[in-house]
């Protein structure tokens, strides 16, 4: 089980950002928050280590790779069911920082990366979508912090209709 916030995030068809209060939750836009605001928002976070990404099953039609292995060093991987029918996920432990900084470049540039990508420790996740990038944790303290610090970037719940992770594949 992954449960931040009250949440597990891992066994969820709705993105954890809307299952949580506003004070366990921040989000900024993917395109908004350069990299060096990203690597400002990685120092403030407590090391997350663990990255969590989503495939596509092969019965689904064509296996999207992402050659992940270009940008960081995996060695240490497993495979986990997903809430998605027609997604696993893969888990990576031991992700360094600079893994992290590489992978936001390159999900910034909009290359072949995975739909949802989630960075988490004990307390916090970090969560990369085609639009957004969302912070959830159960240190509120850092929420608030992270809301000061980046009071320009933050991206407020717009409150549409909430697309949950399954529509963003259709």
């Amino acid at each position: 089980m992954t449960y931040i916030a009250g949440v597990d995030f891992l066994n969820t068809k709705l993105s954890p950002f809307v299952q949580v209060k506003d004070k366990h939750r921040i989000r900024f836009r993917i395109e908004v928050l350069s990299i060096g605001a990203f690597k400002e928002l990685l120092e403030q976070l407590s090391e997350l280590s663990t990255l969590v990404f989503t495939k596509q099953l092969e019965s689904y039609g064509p296996v999207r790779t992402f050659y992940l292995h270009r940008y960081i060093k995996i060695s240490n991987w497993m495979v986990l069911p997903c809430a998605i029918d027609r997604l696993y996920f893969v888990r990576v432990q031991h992700i360094k920082r600079e893994d992290i900084i590489q992978l936001f470049r390159t999900y910034r540039r909009k290359k072949s990366m995975p739909l949802l990508m989630y960075f988490y420790n004990d307390q916090t996740v970090m969560r990369f979508s085609p639009i957004y990038l969302d912070i959830i944790s159960d240190d509120i303290d850092l929420i608030a912090e992270l809301k000061r610090c980046f009071a320009q970037r933050v991206t407020e719940f717009d409150g549409l209709p909430v697309i949950s992770e399954e529509e963003w594949m259709d």
